[in-house]
């Protein structure tokens, strides 16, 4: 668990909702998942709480809780790397970027929705 909330207080943010695997996936979404263990993420430095560096270097952040979250329901694993500026992020070789604003993403990237 990274970040400074707790196991049991992240939990409680989840705990009304019944997320496992089997029914927050699609069968192909399974599949991906099964044949696909790491994903290479990217997000930006300096936007705490949202995104940041600790003093260990250690990436941190509401963000990172999130995709901690969704690696322990669903088993996939993110390499995450973090960046010093969007041009940084989009000129590497990562799969996914997050926390990066619609005003400064490109055109023609699909962004998710917010949460």
């Amino acid at each position: 668990m990274t970040g400074n909330a707790s196991r049991d207080e992240v939990d409680s943010i989840y705990s009304p909702m019944s997320l496992s695997i089997e029914t927050i996936l699609t069968p192909e979404e399974k599949d991906y998942i099964s044949k696909r263990k790491v994903v290479k993420a990217a997000t930006i430095d300096g936007a705490a709480p949202l995104s940041f560096t600790d003093e260990n270097g250690e990436i941190q952040g509401i963000f990172q809780r999130v995709l901690d979250r969704i690696s322990e329901i669903t088993g996939i694993n993110f390499r995450c790397s973090i960046y010093q500026s969007v041009d940084e992020a989009l000129n590497s070789n990562c799969e996914i970027i997050y926390g990066i604003s619609p005003n400064y993403a490109p055109d023609d990237m699909v962004l998710s929705q917010l949460f």
